[in-house]
């Protein structure tokens, strides 16, 4: 490798300022948005004499699930606006997002109707899903730059993976007590504070050396960018009068947009001209994880959903005496996943000596989910409330399965098309996460009519074929001599 005289001490100290200020902004919207989640879909399905909306618990599912979804969904068109933009241009883009985000959320705490929370969720949905994209693909670009090693690339992930759940940790529980003591109102505002706290955070960014070039305001104005715009405006014209007309529909409408934008998606990208025939290999070897993920996510998503449902309906929530909010639940698995992240740091420090096999762990952290609903399905069969310690339980295996999953398809995303679709890859993975989503809020529907076995049951079988089915993608890879996706 030609290594450049002109590179300096102030070059790296500007690229690490750049990496801890993704991992700030990381946190900071981790912590807003989950805080959110937390409580939005008891807003959404309790009576207006508790603050709430009052919706049947379905539709209020399918609404969470759809939101979600949107989220990821709406990365892809951060991508493709963000594409053409300089350094500083995507910096502004990053904080603009982060100022509509805050103004999302408060429009959220004056809500007494479907129609400003519809307009809530569609600005947060903007914002956040423009704030993950580009930061995942700048954490990429750093370390393609560097050239590092696909296990220490991992490595890297893990960590920006602890962080933001280091934000998911605090934020249920901070929004969860502000709930409990003052209200709906009080608590999306506070998840306002902490979105606006996320433009703070990023006020000083650097994204390589570039990062004195260009205003980044005359670029929004190009062909391109008006394109991906239009597609924005178009997706959110198709889920407008669905949630409005057939709320319940929502989460299957925008699971088969998610699904429509995918397979676009990825067969833009094998058709281009941009595509090296390296890269094309690559992304044919992607689909597998990326199937895996998609699948991950729907089982993980139900957090939101089913857990929330089984947790305010079916768990002892008295700890010593003290009734503990439902919200704080959603604090046990972002913690879980930090500790564990650290845990699978320790031995990366001899990294470079690893050689990763992302199919293996992807297919692990499906079987190891598959355990988490085992624990649901026993929990379940119990009669009366079940002890707040299992559902604890159930949590901390759902986070060992995160992060032998997220991180892992994060990373393999980045590097999977060199630098050609950085940024169309990175929101590829956050697709994956949308379909997952959506998916999540359909399958919550059928939990509601369905009994707790059959419906726990489902869910284990379908994570262990879909774990089996990886374990043979890797052994047909490894067999015809894949190395370009990262084995």
């Amino acid at each position: 490798m030609v290594t450049d005289n002109s590179t300096t001490s102030e070059d790296v100290h500007l690229e690490t300022q750049g990496v801890s200020a993704v991992y700030a902004l990381g946190a900071f919207e981790s912590f807003s948005l989950y805080g959110a989640q937390s409580v939005l879909l008891y807003f959404l399905y309790f009576g207006s004499d508790h603050g709430g909306l009052g919706l049947d618990k379905d539709v209020a599912s399918a609404i969470v699930g759809s939101f979600t979804g949107l989220i990821y969904l709406c990365g892809l068109i951060s991508a493709g606006i963000s594409s053409p933009l300089s350094a500083a241009g995507r910096t502004r883009l990053i904080q603009a997002s982060a100022c509509v985000l805050g103004l999302g959320y408060g429009v959220l705490a004056l809500s007494r109707g479907q129609c400003l929370m519809m307009a809530a969720v569609l600005l947060v949905s903007l914002a956040s899903g423009t704030i993950k994209t580009l930061g995942m693909a700048q954490l990429g670009a750093i370390h393609d730059a560097g050239g590092t090693l696909p296990a220490y690339r991992e490595a890297a992930f893990v960590k920006y993976y602890a962080t933001m759940n280091m934000g998911a940790f605090v934020g249920p529980l901070a929004v969860g007590w502000v709930w409990h003591a003052s209200g709906f109102s009080l608590a999306f505002w506070l998840c306002s504070a902490l979105a606006l706290a996320a433009a703070v955070a990023y006020a000083r960014p650097t994204w390589g050396s570039d990062h004195q070039a260009g205003t980044g305001v005359a670029e929004l104005a190009n062909a391109r960018t008006a394109r991906w715009a239009l597609l924005g405006l178009a997706v959110l014209a198709l889920f407008l009068p669905v949630t409005f007309l057939a709320p319940a529909q929502s989460s299957a409408v925008m699971a088969a947009v998610v699904a429509l934008a995918i397979t676009s998606l990825f067969a833009y990208m094998l058709s281009s001209r941009r595509s090296t025939a390296i890269e094309k290999r690559n992304l044919r070897h992607f689909l597998p994880a990326f199937l895996g993920s998609v699948c991950f996510w729907c089982l993980y998503q139900q957090q939101y959903t089913v857990l929330a449902l089984f947790v305010e309906s079916r768990v002892d929530l008295s700890v010593f005496g003290l009734e503990v909010p439902p919200g704080w639940v959603q604090s046990v698995s972002p913690l879980a996943a930090v500790l564990v992240a650290a845990l699978t740091l320790m031995p990366r420090r001899r990294a470079h000596k690893e050689v990763s096999r992302p199919y293996l762990k992807i297919s692990a952290g499906l079987l190891v989910m598959a355990v988490g609903y085992a624990l649901f399905l026993w929990a379940s069969a119990a009669a009366g409330l079940v002890p707040a310690y299992v559902i604890v339980a159930v949590l901390v295996v759902f986070s060992v399965s995160e992060i032998m999953v997220g991180p892992i398809v994060q990373a393999m995303s980045t590097r999977v098309s060199g630098g050609t679709w950085r940024t169309q890859m990175s929101a590829m993975f956050f697709l994956s996460v949308s379909l997952g989503s959506a998916g999540a809020g359909v399958f919550a529907q059928l939990y509601v009519h369905f009994g707790e076995h059959t419906y726990f049951a489902t869910l284990i079988s379908g994570s262990l074929t879909v774990s089996a089915a990886l374990l043979v993608s890797h052994w047909l890879l490894t067999a015809y001599g894949a190395r370009g996706s990262g084995r």
